[in-house]
């Protein structure tokens, strides 16, 4: 079998505990198939990057992170897998064990959940299409229908949700309007001002 083909599945070929020997794997595995040496030293730093916040937010060990990464990788190419494109961050988002458990939260109240829409600001039965009534500046009511987007995340009353069961295996994060009156978990990092971002509620 020659080198690439191995480095394509590299953590199968490696004892668990070396990551960092499975990463200069990673790296040999690029250069051989034609990568440039910017780009790999690119991808390593955003390899320990990612397998410093993952295991924080997850709370699991740099060995899991990384065997569940190549699970995922395939045989797609190293450079292109560990990217900032393709490794989504997940330290502002709100976490969660299970779906269980998620829905659980939001049906806490005895009711249907409603959201607070970030762009009229009233609330929605739906998670990411306003379904509220609002009135225009001709005094017309109308379905305001705003639909999220996942790069307006950062909008007020936009959160990220992050299943733990779930992400290593598909690496979603989910976009939704902010329930109303929900008690929302604390969060691992700062926002962009270094506010600490836990504790927050609705």
């Amino acid at each position: 079998m020659s080198q690439p083909s191995i480095g394509q599945r590299i953590h199968t070929q490696l004892p668990p505990s070396s990551v960092e020997g499975a990463i200069q794997a990673l790296e040999n595995t690029a250069l051989l198939s034609g990568s440039d040496v910017l780009s790999v030293s690119i991808m390593r730093n955003t390899i320990y990057a990612k397998l410093e916040e993952y295991c924080d937010v997850l709370s699991i060990s740099p060995e899991r992170v990384l065997q569940s990464l190549e699970d995922i990788r395939g045989h797609e190419s190293p450079v292109q897998f560990y990217s900032e494109q393709r490794l989504p961050e997940i330290c502002d988002a709100y976490t969660w064990p299970t779906a269980e458990e998620f829905r659980k939260c939001l049906s806490e109240g005895g009711s249907a959940p409603t959201y607070l829409c970030p762009n009229c600001n009233q609330e929605s039965d739906h998670e990411s299409k306003c379904t509220a009534q609002i009135t225009d500046r001709h005094g017309v009511k109308k379905n305001c229908g705003w639909i999220l987007n996942p790069t307006s995340d950062i909008l007020r009353n936009s959160i990220k949700i992050l299943i733990q069961a779930e992400f290593l295996n598909n690496l979603q994060i989910h976009h939704l309007f902010r329930p109303k009156g929900v008690a929302l978990p604390q969060r691992v990092c700062f926002d962009e001002f270094g506010e600490d971002l836990e504790d927050d509620g609705c």
